[in-house]
């Protein structure tokens, strides 16, 4: 089965979005659509990655990441993206609620750490299965 991502062409006219350089705008929807994003927008990547694949130097890479935290749309922590509202742009299933589920259960403590309430409520992840966490497994699963 295909693996498809999606981009709102509202994107293309957000001020924000606006404000970016080409190269900026590159990595942003490299990072939206690259083989390696899940149903939850937390993924693990190396910035040498995204150079490579983006056709820019390293430096650039992390200029460019640090432009995407510094607008917040994205949060680079210990190796991970996290696309801060990436669930908000989606149109999620039931199903595809539990595929996120399960990829937010497989994300290391460390980066569940990062993942203040605040970043939670916007990535749409209001759940989790973990002992701990503020959130029940029960929510987000069409229930």
């Amino acid at each position: 089965m295909e693996t498809r991502r999606y981009i709102n062409v509202r994107t293309w006219s957000e001020n924000w979005f606006e404000t970016l350089s080409a190269s900026e705008k590159l990595v942003w929807i490299y990072l939206n659509t690259n083989s390696s994003t899940n149903m939850l927008g937390v993924y693990s990547m190396t910035v040498r990655r995204i150079a490579y694949e983006c056709h820019i130097s390293e430096p650039a890479a992390r200029r460019n990441i640090k432009k995407l935290e510094d607008i917040k749309k994205l949060i680079y922590s210990d190796g991970y993206i996290i696309l801060i509202d990436w669930m908000a742009q989606q149109a999620m299933n039931p199903s595809m609620r539990i595929s996120a589920q399960k990829e937010y259960d497989k994300l290391p403590k460390e980066i569940c750490a990062q993942l203040s309430e605040q970043t939670r409520h916007e990535t749409g992840c209001p759940f989790s299965s973990r002992p701990g966490l503020p959130y029940s497994a029960g929510k987000g699963r069409g229930r």
